[in-house]
Protein backbone atom coordinates (compact mmCIF):
# COMPACT_ATOMS: atom_id res chain seq x y z
CA UNK A 1 0.00 0.00 0.00
CA UNK A 2 2.85 2.39 1.12
CA UNK A 3 4.85 1.81 -2.46
CA UNK A 4 1.11 2.56 -4.38
CA UNK A 5 0.83 6.21 -2.40
CA UNK A 6 4.46 7.02 -2.72
CA UNK A 7 4.14 5.93 -6.47
CA UNK A 8 1.05 7.94 -7.19
CA UNK A 9 2.32 11.54 -5.28
CA UNK A 10 4.55 13.72 -6.93
CA UNK A 11 7.50 13.81 -5.23
CA UNK A 12 9.03 16.20 -7.82
CA UNK A 13 7.58 19.21 -7.66
CA UNK A 14 6.76 21.75 -4.85
CA UNK A 15 3.58 20.92 -2.66
CA UNK A 16 2.09 21.84 0.34
CA UNK A 17 3.86 21.71 3.62
CA UNK A 18 1.76 18.42 4.92
CA UNK A 19 1.97 16.84 1.78
CA UNK A 20 6.06 17.53 2.02
CA UNK A 21 5.36 15.37 5.88
CA UNK A 22 3.00 12.68 4.40
CA UNK A 23 6.09 11.94 1.39
CA UNK A 24 8.66 12.14 4.45
CA UNK A 25 7.04 9.68 6.45
CA UNK A 26 5.87 7.45 3.97
CA UNK A 27 9.70 7.02 2.73
CA UNK A 28 10.70 6.33 6.38
CA UNK A 29 8.08 3.80 6.91
CA UNK A 30 8.68 1.96 3.76
CA UNK A 31 12.93 1.74 4.80
CA UNK A 32 11.81 0.66 8.38
CA UNK A 33 9.32 -2.02 6.82
CA UNK A 34 12.05 -3.06 4.32
CA UNK A 35 14.33 -3.74 7.42
CA UNK A 36 11.56 -5.23 9.19
CA UNK A 37 11.53 -7.98 6.42
CA UNK A 38 15.82 -7.96 6.74
CA UNK A 39 15.53 -6.35 3.15
CA UNK A 40 18.80 -3.83 4.01
CA UNK A 41 18.97 -3.32 0.04
CA UNK A 42 15.19 -1.80 0.16
CA UNK A 43 15.54 -0.33 3.67
CA UNK A 44 18.76 1.79 2.30
CA UNK A 45 16.85 2.73 -1.00
CA UNK A 46 13.76 4.36 0.62
CA UNK A 47 16.29 5.84 3.09
CA UNK A 48 18.16 7.89 0.63
CA UNK A 49 15.31 8.38 -0.94
CA UNK A 50 13.65 10.37 1.64
CA UNK A 51 16.90 12.09 3.04
CA UNK A 52 17.18 13.17 -0.79
CA UNK A 53 13.33 14.63 -0.71
CA UNK A 54 14.31 15.99 2.85
CA UNK A 55 17.53 18.10 1.85
CA UNK A 56 15.66 19.43 -1.65
CA UNK A 57 12.85 20.90 -0.05
CA UNK A 58 14.95 21.73 2.91
CA UNK A 59 12.90 19.50 5.79
CA UNK A 60 14.41 18.91 8.97
CA UNK A 61 11.35 16.76 9.93
CA UNK A 62 12.50 13.20 10.44
CA UNK A 63 15.82 13.82 8.90
CA UNK A 64 17.27 12.20 12.05
CA UNK A 65 15.68 9.19 11.81
CA UNK A 66 15.84 8.79 7.98
CA UNK A 67 19.66 9.25 8.63
CA UNK A 68 19.81 6.57 11.15
CA UNK A 69 17.48 3.99 8.81
CA UNK A 70 20.04 4.75 6.39
CA UNK A 71 23.07 3.92 8.83
CA UNK A 72 21.82 0.50 10.21
CA UNK A 73 20.92 -0.72 6.69
CA UNK A 74 24.57 0.85 5.64
CA UNK A 75 25.63 -1.16 8.53
CA UNK A 76 24.06 -4.34 7.65
CA UNK A 77 25.28 -4.46 4.30
CA UNK A 78 28.91 -4.21 5.74
CA UNK A 79 28.94 -0.52 4.17
CA UNK A 80 32.50 0.63 5.49
CA UNK A 81 31.04 4.67 5.14
CA UNK A 82 27.82 3.49 8.02
CA UNK A 83 29.15 5.40 10.87
CA UNK A 84 29.21 8.64 9.28
CA UNK A 85 25.43 7.92 8.69
CA UNK A 86 24.81 7.12 12.59
CA UNK A 87 26.89 10.28 13.31
CA UNK A 88 24.70 12.56 11.05
CA UNK A 89 21.08 10.87 12.89
CA UNK A 90 22.62 12.45 16.11
CA UNK A 91 24.24 15.49 15.30
CA UNK A 92 20.81 16.10 13.94
CA UNK A 93 19.41 15.56 16.83
CA UNK A 94 21.72 17.56 18.41
CA UNK A 95 21.17 20.34 16.21
CA UNK A 96 17.63 20.12 17.25
CA UNK A 97 18.79 20.13 21.35
CA UNK A 98 17.01 16.35 21.30
CA UNK A 99 19.58 15.91 23.81
CA UNK A 100 18.00 12.77 25.06
CA UNK A 101 16.30 11.29 22.50
CA UNK A 102 20.26 11.60 20.92
CA UNK A 103 21.19 9.73 23.82
CA UNK A 104 18.65 7.04 23.92
CA UNK A 105 19.46 6.64 19.88
CA UNK A 106 23.39 6.74 21.28
CA UNK A 107 22.11 3.78 24.28
CA UNK A 108 20.12 1.13 21.09
CA UNK A 109 23.12 1.62 19.03
CA UNK A 110 25.40 0.20 21.51
CA UNK A 111 23.32 -2.38 23.01
CA UNK A 112 22.04 -3.54 18.72
CA UNK A 113 24.84 -2.95 17.39
CA UNK A 114 27.73 -3.00 19.60
CA UNK A 115 28.72 0.60 18.27
CA UNK A 116 29.86 3.73 20.31
CA UNK A 117 28.35 6.61 18.52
Amino acid sequence: ILNMVINNMDTNSRVDYNVSLLIIKVYFQLSYNSHSLSDSSKALEYANKGIEYSVENNLMFALYVLYYRKAVAEYLLNHENHMESFNKSIMILEIQNRLELATIYRDITKEMYGLDI
